[in-house]
């Protein structure tokens, strides 16, 4: 979640940025030696669902089966597409249709031709168009690129660095989903030695997080009433 932001972040300055060896480009942590890039997520929140979208596609199922008897018969439990089934009873021994098993695709029902065990076992595989629901939420995480320089001029040239890289890398980011805004900026005095001037650039870094579930759809439910 977080991690991916920082990482394309990281990557981006490294990439764009040639004022400061890509070493110098990191998540801040502990004293800073200028010339450097530090990064600090500040804050994130998640907002409340976006979008509940629905849909159908196509997914492969692996269904085991136990079945006795002379000719038994399975029924799947979702219902199969055209492009047939696929049975290996014992497992790693395919099956032959209209020779060891009969199908009939309306139904969804497999008869076994002949049975000369007291239980046949097996795994079928096939194909069903399942509905699927996706839901969105947004991720707003704000992060502080914080420009150390040691002197004015060098943390101002690095400061106009750090805007074109990440301007030139948005559409790596877009390509992630992840939208990027700036939002401010400051320029901040060092006490200390060695430390000189710090500009401190504060970014909106907006992510969709997408939750996918999938329910196959039912071959058949049958509902009997018995006459008094």
């Amino acid at each position: 979640m977080l991690a991916e932001i920082e990482g394309l972040i990281i990557k981006v300055l490294q990439d764009n940025v040639k004022g400061v060896s890509k070493e110098k480009v990191s998540i801040r942590a502990g004293e800073v030696t200028p010339p450097a890039i530090t990064i600090l997520s500040q804050n994130f929140k998640i907002e409340s669902q976006m979008t509940d979208s629905t849909g159908q596609k196509n997914i492969q199922l692996d269904e085991s089966f136990s079945v006795e008897g002379d000719q038994p018969s399975y029924t799947l439990k979702n219902k199969p597409m055209e492009n047939g089934i696929e049975i290996e009873s014992p497992p790693g021994t395919l099956l032959k249709e209209n020779v060891d098993y009969l199908f009939d695709l309306n139904l969804a029902k497999i008869t076994f031709v002949k049975n000369t065990q007291a239980k046949l076992k097996g795994k079928i595989r096939y194909s069903t168009q399942s509905d699927f629901f996706l839901k969105t939420l947004r991720l707003g995480a704000k992060y502080i690129i914080d420009v150390w320089g040691k002197d004015w001029n060098e943390t101002d040239a690095l400061a106009e660095e750090v805007l074109k890289a990440l301007l030139m890398g948005n559409e790596e980011f877009e390509s992630q989903r992840i939208h990027l805004k700036p939002i401010a900026g400051r320029i901040k005095t060092e006490e200390g030695k060695d430390m000189g001037k710090r500009i401190q650039l504060a970014y909106l870094f907006e992510k969709e997080l997408e939750i996918e579930t999938v329910a196959p759809t039912i071959a058949k439910i049958e509902i009997s009433q018995k006459r008094p």
